[in-house]
C-alpha cells in the first residue's frame, strides 16, 4: 500500500500469537529440566527392542544392498506383525526374520543395541559420542564467545 493501511494490521496477530506460544513453551521447558531425573540405568534396557530402533532394520537391509524404499517397507512390515501379536522385536526368530526377507539374518538383532545404535550415526550432528563432543565443544566455544 502507498499510504496507510488497517488491513495490515491483521498479519500481526498469528506473529504475536507464535511468539507467545514460544515463551510458554520455553518456560515449561526450563521448568522441566530443573526436575528432570534420568534414570541411566534403564536407559538402554527400556529402549533395547524398543520400536524406535526399526530404522536399524531398513539400515541392515541397505546395507545387504537392498534398496532403502524395500528396506523401509521391511521394517514396517516387521513392526506391524510385532504389534499384531502384543509384542516387541524380542518375539522374532531367524525363521521369522527370513519369512520377511531373504536378506534377514538374525543378526540384525544384534543391531538393535540402543547405544550401538547411536554410535552408527556418525554424520555431522549424529548421535554417536564422537559427534555429541564436537557439539558440546562448539556449543561452549559460542557460550564463551557471546557471554
Amino acid at each position: 500500500p502507498m499510504a496507510y493501511n488497517r488491513d495490515l494490521q491483521e498479519d500481526r496477530e498469528a506473529l504475536f500469537d507464535a511468539i507467545d506460544t514460544t515463551i510458554a513453551c520455553a518456560r515449561i521447558t526450563a521448568g522441566m529440566w530443573k526436575t528432570l531425573t534420568v534414570h541411566a540405568d534403564r536407559y538402554e534396557e527400556e529402549l533395547r527392542y524398543d520400536f524406535l530402533l526399526a530404522t536399524e532394520i531398513a539400515d541392515y537391509l541397505a546395507t545387504k544392498g537392498v534398496p532403502f524404499r524395500e528396506a523401509h517397507h521391511v521394517s514396517g512390515s516387521i513392526v506391524g506383525w510385532c504389534e499384531g501379536k502384543g509384542t516387541d522385536f524380542r518375539a522374532l526368530t531367524a525363521d521369522q526374520l527370513a519369512q520377511f526377507h531373504p536378506q534377514l539374518g538374525a543378526d540384525v538383532l544384534d543391531d538393535l543395541n540402543p547405544r550401538a545404535a547411536a554410535e552408527r550415526r556418525t554424520s555431522l550432528g549424529g548421535t554417536s559420542s564422537i559427534e555429541i563432543d564436537k557439539q558440546v565443544v562448539a556449543l561452549r566455544a559460542m557460550l564463551a564467545t557471546n557471554s
